[in-house]
C-alpha cells in the first residue's frame, strides 16, 4: 500500500511534476487486518476500506449504504452456521434489490402520515413496503420473463426519480454532472454485478437527517426541500405519481398487476460463445464455501 505525501488531498488531483510521488510503502503489520473477529464473521463484496483508509482516486461511490449489508445482515440472522445457510445467505443477497431493503425505508419514513395526490400512488407506496416486508426478491420463480413482484417494476420506475427530486433543490443544474460522476443508480443487469455504486447514501442520509435522526457523518447540505420537511414530502410523491403515469400508461391502471421484466436482466455471457443466459443474480466475482473441522496444528 503506497505512501502518499503528507500534503496530497485525495479528493482532489494530484501534482503530477514528481514532487507528489509515493513516499514507500505502508509496512505489513500496519496494514488493516482482524484475526478471529468477536462476531466470527469477515465479510467482503467490493466494499469500502477499513476505517482510516482510503479507497481508490477514481472511487466516489463509498458512502454509508453498499450492498455488502444484504450478506451482513443475512449472516447475522443466525447465531451459528452451517455450509448450507451461509449459502443460503448469499443466495438470499444475490436476488434482493438493494434499494428497496435499505433505501425505501427512509423515503417511507419521510412520506408517512401524508396525502397522497392521488389513490393509486398510495397504493404503489403500500406496494413497495409489501415487497421489502417478504425480502424484496428480484426472482422470476415460475419463469414467465417477468419478476414475479409489482414492487420491483415500481421501484425501477420510481427510483431516479426520487434520487433527483432529493439532489435537485441544492444542485439544480449540476445534477447530470454529479450523475457523470457517479451514476444514480447501480441496478440488476445482464452483467450480474449490481448495486455496488449508486446514489443510495446520497439519499437515505439526507432524508433521515431530514427526519431528525442522529447521522453519522451527514452531508453538509440539506438537499430535499432545501431542508423543508413539506416540501420533501412533496416532491417525493410527485416522483411517484410520474412513475405511476408511466408504468399505467404501459401496463394498465392496476398497479398490483406493474410486472419489471425478468429476461432483460438475464445474465448473459460475454464473448457471445454462449447463447444460453441464466437468471439474474447479484454475483460476485468468485463464490466459495468451505469447512474447517479443527485448527491447524501449532507452529
Amino acid at each position: 500500500m503506497p505512501l502518499r505525501p503528507p500534503n496530497v488531498d485525495l479528493g482532489l488531483p494530484t501534482n503530477g511534476d514528481g514532487t507528489e510521488e509515493w513516499r514507500g510503502f505502508l509496512p505489513l503489520k500496519a496494514h488493516p487486518q482482524a484475526i478471529d473477529p468477536p462476531g466470527g464473521v469477515i465479510v467482503n463484496w467490493n466494499n469500502k476500506p477499513a476505517l482510516g483508509f482510503a479507497s481508490a482516486d477514481d472511487k466516489w461511490s463509498y458512502g454509508s449504504l453498499q450492498r455488502v449489508l444484504m450478506l451482513k445482515r443475512g449472516l447475522a440472522a443466525k447465531r451459528r452456521h452451517s455450509p448450507a445457510s451461509v449459502v443460503a445467505a448469499m443466495n438470499t443477497a444475490a436476488t434482493e434489490d438493494f434499494r428497496a431493503s435499505f433505501v425505501l425505508p427512509s423515503i417511507a419514513a419521510v412520506l408517512a402520515g401524508t396525502t397522497a395526490p392521488r389513490v393509486r400512488d398510495a397504493q404503489m407506496l403500500k406496494l413497495l413496503l409489501e415487497w421489502r416486508s417478504h425480502g424484496a426478491s428480484r426472482l422470476d420463480l415460475n419463469g414467465d420473463g417477468r419478476i414475479d413482484d409489482p414492487g420491483a417494476a415500481i421501484m425501477d420506475a420510481v427510483w431516479a426519480r426520487i434520487a433527483r427530486a432529493v439532489m435537485t433543490p441544492q444542485l439544480g443544474p449540476t445534477v447530470p454532472l454529479l450523475e457523470k460522476l457517479l451514476p444514480i443508480d447501480d441496478p440488476a443487469n445482464s452483467q450480474g454485478s449490481s448495486y455496488d455504486s449508486g446514489w443510495y447514501g446520497y439519499v437515505d442520509e439526507d432524508l433521515r437527517a431530514l427526519m431528525g435522526e442522529n447521522v453519522s457523518g451527514k452531508l453538509a447540505e440539506q438537499y430535499c426541500g432545501h431542508g423543508a420537511l413539506a416540501a420533501c414530502r412533496t416532491s417525493l410523491w410527485s416522483a411517484l405519481d410520474a412513475a405511476g403515469n408511466e408504468l399505467q400508461a404501459a401496463q394498465g391502471a392496476d398497479p398490483s398487476a406493474w410486472r419489471a421484466d425478468a429476461n432483460a436482466e438475464r445474465i448473459r455471457f460475454s464473448g457471445g460463445l454462449l447463447a444460453d443466459t441464466m437468471r439474474w443474480t447479484n454475483r460476485g466475482t468468485f463464490q466459495q464455501v468451505m469447512s474447517f473441522f479443527r485448527h491447524r496444528p501449532g507452529r
